[in-house]
């Protein structure tokens, strides 16, 4: 995990009660994340504080579906393309369910790349930020 306080110290106890189930990866360099990307079959983003989730992203940009905290930002692509699913981050449950419906789901979802692809191009966001600037 990374983020903006040390959580491995505040998870540490939990991750050993539960090594058989974790495995802990390190940090990777850019052709180790590519081919880590490639084994995954979709990302969970957890956060309540992350407004705009890289990891999401490059996960996304390699055909991966997120599912993902419905919180300001992070939410904002799977609002926008679909590519993807919202989880309350502070309901173990509904990960569960957003878990299975994004196995069932995953050709559907996908079906969204395209709206992904315009979404994050260039042109959008240049677009987006000209009516920023000009509001």
């Amino acid at each position: 995990t990374m983020g903006y306080e040390d959580y491995y110290s505040k998870l540490s106890k939990l991750i050993e009660q539960n090594k058989k189930h974790i495995t802990l990866i390190g940090k990777l360099t850019e052709g180790e994340l590519r081919t880590y990307y490639d084994l995954i079959d979709f990302v969970i983003i957890p956060s309540r504080t992350d407004c705009f989730n890289t990891v999401q992203v490059e996960a996304c940009l390699g055909g991966k579906l997120s599912i993902c905290s419905d919180i300001p930002g992070t939410r904002e692509l799977v609002r926008n393309t679909g590519y993807g699913v919202l989880v309350n981050s502070k309901d173990t449950d509904d990960f569960a369910k957003k878990i299975n419906e994004i196995i069932t789901r995953e050709k559907e979802l996908k079906k969204n790349k395209t709206k992904l692809y315009k979404y994050l191009s260039n042109e959008n966001n240049a677009k987006l930020l000209y009516e920023i600037l000009v509001s």
